[in-house]
């Protein structure tokens, strides 16, 4: 879209967003972070659904234009001018629709991921509170993810911030314990803080979480009293207990029973493809799906994840660049290298920033490793190279790097490439170069 188009068109979706919102009147929870959020709206959305029947979650929608084309039930297919031309048509329509055939397109909650990815307008939260007001509001963490755009976690956690600082319909605010740039923020005061984290004066305290190859069982400690959540088929890294931290966090805000809570989680929490999902290689080797994307902290902890788990078995680590670092993409590569040589037998990596910062620090270990510069190389490299029976974890940024190739080409069964990441005609385009 052009930019000379770009305010005029905002404005008009985020107008007619306004009007279904406020024929609905629904209760909204919004989600921000520098990384879990997805997971996080995933984990909260079975919980909420014990206590409204009308819930709307989000789809594939997390910005300024994503947002308001999503409360008109509208989404973008490959962001073109005939893409926009239609959304913005049919905005209208949607919404007297909603005013005329209210019983059939009620919501009364909505579920929302607000991602920012620059301090300016429109792209950061105070674009996003001129669109709606969430009624609870989650603060996962601040990380150095966008620091390019940012410079610093401090003002990553202040504009991510604002979702509880300077909404003024907010009635809770849940906050990170254990992250002192989030904790310390000061929600308007007429919000409840309710907190998760390790700490043990946290609301909700997280205990445990054991990985396996089979599945992932997470505990937690709310009331005085323990409770599990067990999660098969997904390998999860330490970083995913604070993901059902913030669900039965959100339950208890809502008065739900933890009991119901927990076994809601068990029963039907789902991830997006990308993100953990364990799948069955070719010579026997088992695949840790995590190509979706990356930053240091989800980084380290599937590496480290992939050091506790599977016994003596070989394990094998496909490592793509860690995008949008800016001045902190250096030291932010050269931690997870690291993590890297405690936790992996074999590296494989891909990118330009891999090979930059991530691929001396392996050689001066002299563990082995091999640099691409596409995931297709690498795929062909690892297919023709495995001995069997190894785990294998894939993980790295989205951005030029597509590392569900990899998966694609490990995969035993090939009708699971309907559950990897980024689908269709838009993400195979994006993706033929790299192949």
């Amino acid at each position: 879209m052009k930019n000379i188009l770009r305010w005029p068109v905002l404005w008009w979706l985020r107008f007619w967003a306004r009007q279904v919102l406020k024929i609905n009147r629904p209760f909204i929870v919004g989600v921000t972070g520098s990384a879990g959020k997805s997971s996080a709206v995933d984990a909260i959305a079975p919980v909420l659904r014990l206590k409204f029947k009308n819930l709307k979650v989000a789809e594939k929608a997390n910005s300024e234009s994503g947002i308001p084309a999503d409360i008109l039930g509208l989404h973008f297919i490959d962001y073109s001018f005939f893409d926009w031309l239609k959304i913005c048509l049919l905005a209208p329509l949607k919404a007297l629709h909603s005013v005329f055939s209210i019983q059939h397109s009620a919501f009364d909650c909505y579920l929302v991921e607000m991602g920012i990815d620059e301090p300016t307008l429109p792209k950061n939260m105070e674009y996003l509170l001129t669109i709606l007001h969430p009624d609870i509001g989650v603060i996962l963490n601040a990380l150095p993810v966008h620091t390019q755009q940012f410079g610093s976690v401090a003002t990553i956690a202040k504009e991510k911030g604002k979702l509880v600082t300077q909404n003024p319909d907010l009635q809770y605010a849940i906050l990170n314990a254990d992250q002192p740039e989030i904790i310390s923020l000061k929600p308007v005061d007429e919000a409840r803080i309710v907190t998760f984290g390790r700490k043990k004066n946290a609301d909700v305290v997280i205990k445990s979480i054991l990985p396996s190859l089979d599945g992932t069982s997470i505990s937690l400690f709310i009331n005085h009293k323990s409770y599990f959540i067990n999660l098969l088929n997904l390998a999860l890294p330490n970083y995913y207990s604070e993901t059902m931290a913030v669900a039965a966090t959100v339950g208890m805000i809502l008065d739900l029973p933890v009991k119901k809570i927990s076994e809601a989680l068990t029963a039907n929490f789902n991830l997006p493809p990308g993100r953990g999902r364990i799948f069955q290689g070719i010579k026997n080797t088992t695949i840790i799906d995590s190509s979706y994307n990356a930053s240091g902290k989800t980084m380290n902890g599937s590496l480290e994840m992939l050091k506790n788990i599977g016994g003596g078995k070989i394990k094998i680590a496909v490592l793509g660049d860690m995008r949008e670092l800016g001045s902190q993409a250096e030291i932010e590569h050269k931690k997870v290298a690291e993590t890297a040589i405690k936790s992996a037998d074999k590296i494989i990596l891909v990118g330009p920033l891999m090979k930059q910062y991530f691929l001396p620090a392996i050689q001066q270990s002299k563990l082995p490793v091999e640099w691409f510069s596409a995931a297709g190389e690498a795929a062909n490299y690892l297919t023709k190279n495995l001995s069997g029976n190894e785990i294998i974890l894939v993980k790295g940024s989205q951005n030029t790097i597509f590392l569900e190739i990899m998966v694609e080409a490990l995969l035993k069964n090939k009708s699971d490439v309907e559950n990897l990441c980024r689908r269709g005609k838009f993400w195979d385009k994006k993706r033929k170069p790299f192949i």
